[in-house]
């Protein structure tokens, strides 16, 4: 399969892009830094330089390559979640998603996110109740529904993934596990903001494996959630990867506080239809976060 993809030199796109020469797809990565791609995609791909901003050169490059599907993770300036950034990246992602259909891809598979979901509390199914009254989820909302509905009348195949807590080697520092793996690097006791919050983390290269497997099946259903199917605690996140580093964790213990997220994937679906099922446990993947991140 020939997969245009935007974002694909990005923390979660160079994941998937690596996983799709590896499993015989054939990419082309739309990247602003082609130094940067390089050296995080190897020849796993073919690069083009730009950004989503220039239409016209993504448009020529879009036909150049003959994309069978489209795979857009590229959200720009996060962490940016301002009303201004979130409409342009709403604009930015269906004027793609129109080049994708006019450059003949038959499907498109887009990334979301689990704050679409209006609920902070217990297991979120993907015909849960959304949340509307933030920017940046009201966006990503947006694109899901406009898109779907945009390529229903293209006659295209759209499929659209709810990532839960992404993390892995290539993160950006002011995340959860990387701030926590620097500070032991420092010999500092890691500052948690929500030491008793509980989420969904799911390593990186399992998030690339459930949207290498919508661009595959091409499913019937529009929505899956990408998930691990279990929260664990902030603070518990943190003494894991303290121990993946090899650090005593010997600090005095974060302070106890109400938690005001407590949630979760339900993740049935995803199993059924794509048949993805994580690889990685939480140990597992935060070992290899502390091999292969060196900051």
């Amino acid at each position: 399969m020939r997969v245009f993809v935007t974002g694909g030199s990005g923390f979660i796109g160079a994941a998937a892009v690596r996983l799709l020469a590896g499993r015989g797809h054939e990419a082309l990565a739309l990247t602003r830094s082609l130094d940067r791609a390089r050296q995080r995609l190897g020849d796993a791909a073919q690069l083009v330089q730009g950004d989503l901003g220039d239409m016209d050169s993504t448009a020529r490059a879009m036909r150049g390559f003959r994309p069978e599907a489209l795979l857009h993770l590229a959200w720009d300036g996060l962490p940016d979640y301002s009303p201004a950034a979130s409409a342009r990246n709403l604009t930015l992602g269906l004027g793609v998603f129109d080049l994708a259909a006019d450059a003949g891809c038959r499907s498109i598979v887009s990334a979301g996110t689990c704050w679409e979901y209006a609920s902070r509390r217990g297991c979120l199914a993907e015909g849960d109740a959304l949340l509307g009254a933030s920017p940046f989820p009201a966006a990503k909302n947006a694109l899901r529904f406009m898109g779907e509905a945009a390529a229903r009348h293209r006659g295209l195949g759209f499929c659209w993934l709810r990532l839960f807590f992404v993390y892995g080697p290539g993160q950006r520092r002011t995340s959860l596990v990387p701030l926590v793996m620097d500070a032991v690097r420092r010999g500092r006791r890691p500052e948690l903001k929500s030491p008793g919050n509980r989420n969904d983390f799911i390593y990186v290269q399992d998030a690339a494996l459930a949207l290498v497997l919508a661009l595959e099946k091409a499913p019937a259903g529009p929505v899956y959630n990408v998930g691990s199917g279990r929260a664990e605690s902030v603070a518990e996140v943190a003494r894991m990867a303290c121990r993946a580093m090899g650090a005593d964790c010997d600090w005095e213990p974060w302070p106890e506080a109400e938690a005001s997220e407590d949630f979760w994937a339900d993740t049935a679906l995803a199993r059924r239809d794509l048949g993805f099922v994580p690889a990685f446990d939480l140990a597992r993947g935060l070992a290899e976060t502390a091999t292969q991140d060196n900051g």
